[in-house]
This record gives C-alpha cells, sequence and structure tokens, in this order.
C-alpha cells in the first residue's frame, strides 16, 4: 500500500470516526430534550381538566390563560412528532427554549389551578354530629339508613379533596358529596329533636340522665321511637 492510499484511508476512518462522536452526541442531545419534553407533555391533559374544572368555581380566571395553554400543547405535540426526524446537524437551541417554556407554563398552571382547588374543598363543611348519629343507633333509632348515605358522601368528600388537581367532574361531585353531608345533617334533626337526642345520648353515659328528665312529653317521643323500653332506672 502506497503512502498516499494509507493517508486517504486514515482520513477516511477518522471522517467516520467523527461521524460517530457527532451521532452519540446528537443521539445523547435529543434523548435528553425527548425526557424534558415528556414531563410537560404527559401532565398538560391532566391539567387542562384540573382548569376546564375550576373554571366552574368562583375564581378568576385571566382572559389568556386558557388560550395560551392550548398553544403550548399544541407546540409540544409539534416538538414530540419533529424530534426523531431532525438532521443530526440540525439546530436544537429553539426546541430547548419550547421546551423550557412549556415547561415553565405548566408549572404555573399547575400552581393556580392546585390553589384554586385548594381553597374551594378546604371550606368548611356542614355541621354534623358524628358521634350523635353513632350514639342514637345505639340508643335503638334507626339511623342506619342516614349513617350510610353520611359514610358514603364523606368518603367522597375525602377521596376529592386529597387530589390537588381535579379530575374530571370533580367539582360537581364535591358539590353532590357536600350537599349530601347537609342534607344527612338535616334529618337527624327530622327523626329526632335535639332535646331528646341530648337524653338518648346523655343516658349512654356513666352517670346516665337524671330520673326528672324523663317528663310525660320526653317519654311519649321515646315512645314514638320505638326505644322507651331500652331504658332502665338505676339506684345509686
Amino acid at each position: 500500500m502506497s503512502l498516499r492510499s494509507r493517508i486517504r484511508d486514515l482520513r477516511t476512518s477518522a471522517d467516520v470516526a467523527n461521524n460517530e462522536h457527532q451521532v452519540r452526541v446528537r443521539a445523547g442531545q435529543l434523548s435528553e430534550l425527548s425526557d424534558r419534553l415528556a414531563v410537560p407533555a404527559q401532565e398538560f391533559p391532566a391539567l387542562m381538566v384540573g382548569l376546564t374544572e375550576v373554571s366552574q368555581l368562583n375564581v378568576e380566571i385571566p382572559p389568556s390563560l386558557e388560550q395560551e395553554a392550548g398553544q403550548v400543547a399544541d407546540r409540544l405535540r409539534s416538538i414530540a412528532a419533529e424530534l426523531p426526524e431532525m438532521a443530526i446537524d440540525a439546530n436544537l437551541d429553539f426546541a430547548r427554549a419550547q421546551v423550557r417554556n412549556a415547561g415553565k407554563f405548566a408549572a404555573d398552571v399547575r400552581a393556580f389551578v392546585a390553589d384554586s382547588w385548594r381553597r374551594h374543598v378546604t371550606q368548611a363543611p356542614p355541621p354534623i354530629d358524628r358521634d350523635l348519629v353513632d350514639a342514637l343507633a345505639e340508643g335503638g333509632v334507626d339511623v342506619e339508613s342516614i349513617r350510610a348515605t353520611l359514610e358514603h358522601a364523606q368518603g367522597q368528600l375525602l377521596a376529592i379533596t386529597n387530589r390537588t388537581i381535579p379530575l374530571k367532574g370533580d367539582v360537581e361531585k364535591f358539590r353532590a358529596a357536600f350537599e349530601s353531608v347537609r342534607a344527612c345533617g338535616d334529618q337527624i334533626g327530622n327523626v329526632v329533636d335535639p332535646d331528646i337526642a341530648e337524653g338518648i345520648v346523655g343516658a349512654q353515659d356513666a352517670a346516665g340522665v337524671p330520673l326528672a328528665w324523663f317528663t310525660p312529653g320526653r317519654v311519649e317521643a321515646l315512645s314514638e321511637l320505638g326505644i322507651v323500653d331500652r331504658f332502665r332506672v338505676r339506684l345509686q
């Protein structure tokens, strides 16, 4: 082999090695960009649902927020489609800037939705004495349907309020569960007069209630509830 041929072969090998290095570098850059793109791309659909949900609340949403969110989502889809086809020597600065801006925007939307949702679901629940419900049941008052409804509604509220970002339909589900708890409180008041309820609960304490509490009117009310025979006189 002549010296000239050897030099030509060495140059060819160097070009191939350099190309391989470029390919490895570009593959790493594309992989990194793809990973950074995946975070906002995967999160955006849920954020858009959350934004739609909180828009039903009494909160002021910046007019451009929803429009910009749609535009950012379109850009993310476009970048995701273009990445695999980018040339080895293509400039990635614009794509990087787009992904970076999308990530910042997603963080802003997430913070807005999460804060609006948190303020809504942390409102004081309807007042209802769960211990009273249990005590009435122990005292023989039929409150099982009320208790079952209450447990279901409170379970719904717990599940919904534990979410940082609301799912589709969560605003309506929260409203329905909230009203269900309120209705249970009203039903308990309709089933048992507060004065009678106080006597039923008091009778279950170690000290009981004074015999003088059992006036004719109260005894009649206990009879109507079908639980008067559950009371006993205890001498001290």
